[in-house]
């Protein structure tokens, strides 16, 4: 999760203010900071992820101040690397699967930028790789066949995925990686800075002629 909080500040005429305008004004503030973040997120490149965390961008006030929050697994990893993380690098079994909902067993990186989610390109095929570090198995171009013999404890018959001719690649799966930080993801602080000071000028100037 990304967190942002915005307070209004450095202006001696804010003193003037009742509490429930300088609450007003915050918000006012914070609501174009949420919309800079949300409008940022959707020009960045990809098919599906930043779309969704600008969906996921809300704003709450917290007393005097705005918090703006981007409640979607992986845009802080995206944002800050794994290099915020303890030890440097993301683990299996930290987040939930896109393909079972479960703990996830290996990392799934997209053989390709721009790519989404492994549950997103369904069917998939498996295969395993051995004597690589880190490197457990790949993910291919599918198609569903039926399995014409038993395995193991399962029949014959069964529905199964196998390797789609001439398939491409989608995702090396591995068991850690480490993510170098893309500070595009959210604008600079003083972007922002300067999104909410121009507002809260705006707003302050209002509401103190609202008085007079």
């Amino acid at each position: 999760m990304i967190s942002l909080s915005v307070n209004i500040k450095g202006d001696a005429r804010i003193s003037l203010l009742e509490p429930k305008d300088l609450q007003r004004l915050t918000r006012h503030a914070g609501t174009k900071v949420q919309q800079a973040v949300k409008k940022n997120f959707e020009s960045l490149p990809g098919e599906r992820f930043y779309k969704d965390a600008a969906e996921a961008t809300r704003l709450e006030m917290q007393g005097d101040a705005a918090l703006i929050t981007v409640a979607h697994q992986g845009v802080r990893l995206r944002w800050k690397g794994s290099g915020d993380l303890p030890g440097g690098v993301v683990k299996a079994g930290k987040g939930a699967s896109s393909h079972t909902g479960k703990p996830t067993r290996l990392l799934a990186i997209p053989a390709a930028k721009r790519m989404e989610a492994p549950g997103r390109y369904k069917p998939l095929a498996f295969e395993p790789i051995k004597n690589r570090p880190h490197l457990k198995g790949i993910l291919l171009e599918g198609v569903e066949k039926t399995a014409s013999r038993k395995y193991k404890d399962k029949p014959a018959g069964r529905a199964i995925i196998v390797p789609k001719p001439n398939g491409q690649l989608m995702f090396r799966l591995v068991d850690e990686t480490e993510h170098a930080p893309n500070p595009r993801v959210i604008p600079t602080a003083e972007e922002l800075g300067n999104v909410a000071r121009e507002d809260a000028k705006k707003t302050l100037a209002l509401l103190l002629r609202s008085k007079n």
